[in-house]
């Protein structure tokens, strides 16, 4: 672990903080634009924590576990549902 890091997890410093990186959580729609300006413009690398609400389908996904290459790009179509025997 580097220096920064070792001190930052001593005083419970968030991470990107400890490296000098700008960093912004964004909880409302409201702030995404604002957030995104201040994104953009920032000279080097910059974290922005976008919270979803967990029902949200957001595109492209990995899932949880997977890999890069089993991202999923669209909803998946769902299965029609079973119909009944003929006789039941």
């Amino acid at each position: 672990l580097t220096r920064p890091l070792l001190c930052a997890m001593e005083s419970k410093t968030p991470w990107w903080a400890a490296f000098g990186i700008p960093a912004r959580t964004v909880d409302k729609p409201s702030e995404l634009d604002s957030a995104l300006k201040e994104a953009f413009f920032e000279a080097g690398p910059y974290l922005l924590n976008v919270n979803v609400a967990p029902e949200e389908c957001v595109y492209p996904m990995v899932p949880a576990g997977g890999a890069v290459n089993e991202m999923i790009l669209a909803p998946q179509p769902t299965e029609p549902a079973m119909q009944p025997a003929a006789g039941d």
